[in-house]
């Protein structure tokens, strides 16, 4: 971890692309604070959220992870980790995809809480998201 007072020296990881960043909108990470107070998700869910975001495209919003590799990454088991996906989807925060024309799975976080691109983007990605709900 890169220290305030040395970031000039700080190996930022990237992918070689400047714009490799995602948007995080404050009310809605307020929402998922009072989430957590009420007990509607847990502390390891937060990680799992972060950890999902760490691997969101830029370009597209989607995460390209199993929950499975999710687990490995952030040190805990494939159970646990699966348990809060499960009460990610429940609260709207994180939706599975599979698309029907290609098979592709993958996750999205709510638009409105992390968002990848601009304003048509985060259209794009509420639009799938609504359809992923709806399909579940």
């Amino acid at each position: 971890m890169c220290q305030l007072k040395d970031m000039h020296n700080c190996p930022m990881k990237s992918g070689g692309d400047s714009e490799d960043f995602l948007m995080l909108f404050t009310e809605e990470m307020e929402g998922l604070m009072v989430g957590l107070r009420d007990r509607k998700i847990e502390l390891r869910d937060m990680a799992i959220l972060v950890g999902l975001m760490s691997e969101m495209s830029w370009r597209s919003g989607k995460i390209r992870m199993t929950a499975g590799a999710l687990a490995k990454k952030i040190g805990i088991n494939v159970a646990a980790c699966c348990n809060g996906i499960k009460r990610l989807q429940q609260e709207l925060i994180v939706v599975r995809v599979k698309e029907k024309r290609t098979g592709e799975v993958y996750f999205l976080i709510n638009p409105y809480i992390a968002c990848a691109g601009g304003s048509q983007k985060r259209s794009l990605i509420m639009k799938q998201f609504r359809q992923a709900m709806d399909s579940e």
